[in-house]
């Protein structure tokens, strides 16, 4: 017995260039979050009041 088609029948007419295509498409978003979320560290006021602090870094975060 063999088994032709995928459990799910939108995915089983798809080329493997389109489910790469796909996978690629997931992988930029999430390239685009990461950098997001480290611009948005580097610009956060807490991280701008440690980096400025007269005393160093650790001094401010206690």
């Amino acid at each position: 017995m063999m088994i032709t088609a995928a459990a799910n029948p939108k995915t089983a007419s798809r080329t493997s260039t389109e489910r790469l295509f796909e996978v690629l498409a997931i992988g930029e978003r999430c390239n685009y979050l990461t950098h997001t979320v480290a611009t948005m560290r580097k610009l956060s006021p807490f991280n701008a009041a440690r980096r400025d602090s007269p005393d160093g870094p650790s001094d401010a975060l206690q």
